[in-house]
C-alpha cells in the first residue's frame, strides 16, 4: 500500500492556535515533535500533491505520538480538502475525522492512532490541504489526556488504481 510522510518540520502553522513546534535532544537521538495543548484546540496543516494513481477511495491517517501522561484519551481530527487547476483556493476543508486514542501505560511510550477517512473527495493529483488538530474541548469524542499530545509523525496509506 503506497504512503505519504509528513514530518512535523514541514507542518504550515497558523495565526490562531498552532501547534508548538521544537526540535528535543532526546538521549539517544534529535527529532522533531509537535506539541498540542490539553486545554484548547490546536492544530496544523500539510499541503501536499495526491498521488497520481491513487484510486479515490478509503484513506488511513496512521499517527504516531507520545505524552507524559499515562493513561485517558487524546482525540485526534484530520479534515481534507483536494483543489484541482481552475478551483477556488481558499474554501472550506471537509467534515471531521477523528480518533479517540489511549495513552500508553508508561510515560512518553510510542503511541499510534489510526484514523480511517472513506469519503475524502479527494481524486487522483489534486493538490491537497490536510489539516491536522487535537479536539481538546471535546467536540467529537471525549479528550481527557492530561498535558500536550506531541505529534512525531503522520503516515497516510491509500491504495492504487488497476
Amino acid at each position: 500500500m503506497p504512503s505519504i510522510v509528513f514530518d512535523p518540520k514541514s507542518a504550515v502553522l497558523p495565526t490562531a492556535n498552532p501547534a508548538a513546534y521544537s526540535d528535543p535532544d532526546g538521549t539517544n537521538f534529535s527529532y522533531g515533535q509537535l506539541a498540542f495543548d490539553d486545554s484548547i484546540d490546536e492544530s496544523v496543516y500539510f499541503i501536499f500533491a495526491m498521488d497520481e494513481f491513487y484510486d479515490s477511495q478509503t484513506i488511513y491517517f496512521d499517527i504516531f505520538w507520545k505524552g507524559t501522561s499515562t493513561s485517558n484519551d487524546v482525540v485526534w481530527q484530520v479534515n481534507l480538502l483536494g483543489r484541482i487547476d481552475d478551483e477556488v483556493w481558499d474554501v472550506a476543508l471537509g467534515s471531521d475525522n477523528y480518533i479517540a486514542d489511549t495513552a500508553k501505560g508508561t510515560a512518553d511510550d510510542l503511541a499510534k492512532a489510526t484514523i480511517t477517512v472513506s469519503s475524502t473527495g479527494l481524486a487522483p493529483s489534486d493538490l491537497v490541504i490536510l489539516k491536522v488538530s487535537r479536539d481538546a474541548d471535546s467536540t467529537n469524542a471525549t479528550d481527557n489526556f492530561s498535558g500536550d499530545a506531541k505529534l512525531l509523525n503522520i503516515r497516510m496509506r491509500f491504495n492504487v488504481a488497476g
